[in-house]
């Protein structure tokens, strides 16, 4: 009676779904900077990682795509590029997914696509996510045009100087990775030593866990 309760049981068992891709005759560049090898890539769309590479044999019920000798790496990341002005148009970034460009960087040359500070945007960001991710540096240019408005053309006084470096810690509180500043670009060609030392100083408890360019 046991035996065929326990037999019973068993073929009334439910098979977990089969959530991976296997990508297999591939050319596999795994980053760490040795040659390219073939082999397979098992990937779990589940859990968003990679689960196994080299000599991979298929699961039961595992979709296989045979790419037979192309490249496979990881996403590259575009540290310089201004592809974060069409994010609000083109979530699907056509342009940088084609390439092989998984990361882009936000607020290079100390200017992002109009004022937005590093908390309202990781919030926009994760209710309505890109085909990208983003890393987002702090834009001394554009704090800078918040702050002093149209008349940016001069040296910034000391007031101006600590609302800007207040927005600076803003952001670095809510994962700047950096400050990014454009020094030979309008507004900020026209900044005064005193005012990029104050964005230093302000971004300095945070080093050296992050960076500045």
């Amino acid at each position: 009676m046991l035996i065929t309760l326990f037999l019973a049981a068993c073929n009334g068992a439910v098979q977990e779904p089969v959530t991976s891709t296997l990508i297999t005759s591939a050319m596999i560049f795994d980053g760490s900077g040795g040659e390219a090898y073939r082999g397979a890539v098992r990937i779990d769309f589940a859990t968003q990682r990679i689960m196994a590479l080299g000599d991979v044999e298929p699961l039961p019920g595992e979709f296989v795509y045979d790419v037979e000798g192309l490249a496979v790496a990881p996403g590259f990341i575009d540290t310089h590029s201004h592809h974060d002005k069409d994010l609000e148009t083109h979530r699907d970034m056509p342009g940088v997914v084609s390439q092989g460009v998984t990361t882009i960087v936000r607020g290079v040359d100390g200017s992002t696509a109009g004022y937005s500070s590093i908390a309202d945007f990781n919030k926009a960001f994760s209710e309505s996510p890109a085909a990208v991710n983003v890393l987002s540096y702090a834009p001394h240019n554009t704090i800078r045009q918040l702050v002093m408005g149209a008349d940016n053309r001069r040296h910034a006084s000391e007031e101006e100087v600590a609302a800007m470096a207040a927005l600076l810690e803003e952001d670095m509180q809510a994962g700047a990775f950096g400050l990014s500043t454009g020094l030979e670009y309008e507004p900020g060609i026209f900044s005064a030593t005193e005012e990029v030392i104050a964005f230093a100083t302000a971004m300095s408890s945070h080093w050296p866990t992050r960076s500045s360019r």
